[in-house]
């Protein structure tokens, strides 16, 4: 028993990093109010360049703009540096799932983690803390269907590669109108404008 649950416990990390790095750039995105829905996107490239160099080489959050404005904040410079450090750890996102996980590069290696990702986002209520909560849950759903899928219990493996996708599914409608988005996320900021 303590095998199944440490193997459950190591397969949980693994798949849970690719998603915590692309859900967390996400949320910095997110929070300085930019919407980024393209992270799988993101993952994607960071796939490739992961599996690419892996080839060759042998292996502040702004809630209220206007106030920023005021104290002498670059609005415009904050979000598109949180812009680029959300692609940047997305990117690292995707090669942790090329270089770690299917050490190759496929067109569909990510293969829809990076809008479990935005799941993740939404489910945190575009927090740190609960946002990396929610991508190990998300992770744990991957570590069983890996889990299952060996054991002696005969599940389709059809049905268990749905699981985590099921389970973002089942979230999004439980969680998503409990959750309230950062307020500038997705407004467009105009300097001088309330």
């Amino acid at each position: 028993m303590l095998n199944i649950l440490t193997l459950l416990a190591g397969i949980t990390l693994m798949y849970s990093t690719p998603l915590i790095f692309g859900a967390l750039g996400g949320v910095i995105s997110e929070r300085s109010g930019v919407t980024n829905i393209g992270i799988e996107g993101m993952m994607t490239i960071g796939a490739f360049v992961g599996a690419t160099v892996g080839y060759y080489a042998g292996n502040p959050l702004l809630a209220v703009l206007a106030a920023a404005d005021t104290l002498g904040i670059n609005v415009y410079a904050t979000r598109y540096t949180c812009v680029i450090l959300s692609g940047m750890l997305a990117g690292i996102a995707g090669s942790s799932i090329t270089l770690d996980i299917v050490a190759q590069f496929s067109p569909t290696a990510v293969a829809g983690q990076g809008f479990i990702a935005l799941a993740a986002v939404i489910f945190g209520k575009w927090k740190p803390m609960g946002t990396y909560c929610a991508c190990l849950i998300f992770g744990l759903a991957q570590a069983l269907t890996v889990v299952l899928g060996g054991g002696a219990v005969a599940i389709s493996s059809e049905l268990l590669a749905m699981l985590p996708y099921i389970l973002t599914i089942i979230i999004l409608i439980l969680f998503v109108g409990k959750s309230v988005a950062p307020k500038a996320n997705g407004i467009a900021y105009e300097k001088g404008k309330r």
